[in-house]
């Protein structure tokens, strides 16, 4: 049976859609036996076995109507895409999030529908948490890169999604023009605050976690437990981000 893949990354999702260490822990095993019993079918029929990935954690949060009060206002897919950007070490590309979130549309247009759910995202966070939105003005040069409200570049450069040539040209820029350079430092500040906020809320969530036994180490055991009982159902199934 294939090792768990990344079960840090679903299981920090889980976590901090739910609010409740123990609560993500049963929708995330759930998650995982209803995708074993998949897996059975899918090796009987001479398929290969199920993958567990971001989309179904957030169909599972939908159909089971769990999630943390005090988040109402944003939906169940910006908020996974926050605790996948700001709540670990690991990045991940809008091409892998595009991917994960199932979208319809593919390459360069699904890149920029990401680009934009992920800006939207954090500005509901700043809004709902009330933090400093970032502000900019409209002022820019020639050589200045075009600032789309949508998705702006300062986060595209933040979040390292231009390929190596035009980061290192974007990055050259700002270095010699002020007012980019403000409206980089201002998105970063930003940034981070959206960042720091998330983090806190997920250590808060932690904390009580293993104070009621639900650490991430029992997880850990709870799920790998989950998918050996799955070995007498079907070859195995794959944790994947």
């Amino acid at each position: 049976m294939e090792a768990l893949q990344n079960w840090e990354v679903l299981d920090r999702v889980m976590v901090f859609l739910v609010g409740d260490a123990r609560s993500a822990a049963e929708v995330f095993g759930d998650v995982l036996v209803r995708q074993v019993l998949k897996g059975s079918r899918q090796s009987q029929s001479g398929g290969g076995g199920s993958c567990v990935g971001l989309g179904d954690l957030i169909r599972a949060m939908a159909s089971q109507g769990v999630g943390s009060p005090t988040r109402s206002s944003i939906s169940i897919q910006d908020q996974a895409l926050l605790a996948v950007l700001h709540g670990g070490d690991q990045t991940f590309s809008y091409v892998t999030l595009a991917s994960q979130l199932e979208l319809k549309s593919s390459g360069q247009e699904a890149n920029w529908e990401v680009a934009q759910r992920v800006h939207s995202a954090r500005m509901k966070w700043a809004w709902s948490r009330r933090l400093d939105f970032p502000r900019w003005n409209q002022i820019q040069g020639e050589a200045c890169p075009e600032l789309d409200v949508r998705a702006p570049w300062m986060q595209r450069v933040m979040d390292r999604e231009y390929e190596p040539r035009v980061q290192s040209l974007i990055t050259t820029h700002v270095a010699q023009c002020s007012e980019c350079l403000e409206k980089m430092n201002r998105y970063r500040y930003f940034h981070t605050q959206i960042e720091s906020a998330v983090r806190k809320e997920l250590r808060e969530i932690e904390t009580r976690g293993e104070s009621q036994g639900w650490d991430r180490s029992t997880r850990h055991r709870w799920y790998q437990k989950l998918l050996r009982d799955g070995v007498r159902l079907t070859r195995g199934i794959r944790i994947e981000f």
